[in-house]
């Protein structure tokens, strides 16, 4: 382990990751295991989660919390079997997300719409409005929200994915003055999983 990674030793805290079964999910959860995080996964598919928590165990503490991200009761489940587990909650990865159906703006229905305003904008602040008072209760924290470079480069077919994810960095230092803890937006490029290209396919 590198000098640095070394500096960045996450021994004592708790981690919760939404989208937790996706490549960019799974990768975080794996490096907080190894830094020595305690870490609560979130995902919607069982089966997924199961098989994403039977790779990651050897790397350290690991649990599972089955949750869609739009789920209000399902998300403060999440977190309560946190705080019943691990006694707590320093971190907060808010990774769920979809990248919706690829058409030109004007083609784009209603529904469609407002499913992805669900999942990426709704699911973040329902993880963010449930882990906020086990991170005050720590002092603080940390909270990161995946978003994608498709919020600030427009692409062919994903405007409406742009469109959400661009609003993330406008709303994420609400927890930062609540908390005085950390809080950022992660703006991914291009990471190729889970067969199609792009962070777009990352965050499943």
């Amino acid at each position: 382990m590198s000098s640095a990674t070394q500096r960045q030793r996450l021994d004592g805290k708790v981690a919760i990751i939404t989208g937790a079964t996706g490549g960019i999910g799974e990768a975080t959860a794996k490096l907080f295991l190894e830094l020595g995080a305690k870490t609560m996964l979130v995902g919607r598919s069982r089966d997924k989660l199961d098989a994403t928590r039977g790779r990651l165990e050897a790397y350290g503490d690991v649990r599972g919390s089955l949750s869609d991200a739009t789920n209000e009761a399902g998300m403060a489940a999440a977190v309560a079997a946190t705080l019943d587990q691990f006694g707590g909650l320093d971190i907060l990865i808010a990774n769920a997300g979809t990248e919706g159906v690829a058409k030109p703006l004007e083609a784009l229905a209603v529904e469609e719409f407002e499913e992805v305003m669900r999942t990426n904008v709704t699911g973040v602040w329902l993880a963010m409005k449930h882990c906020v008072a086990p991170l005050k209760a720590r002092g603080g924290g940390s909270i990161v929200a995946l978003s994608s470079i498709a919020g600030c480069i427009g692409f062919p077919g994903l405007a409406l994915a742009g469109a959400v994810v661009a609003t993330a960095p406008w709303w994420i230092p609400v927890p930062r003055r609540m908390l005085g803890a950390h809080a950022a937006v992660h703006e991914p490029a291009a990471v190729d999983v889970d067969g199609l290209p792009g962070d777009v396919a990352a965050r499943r």
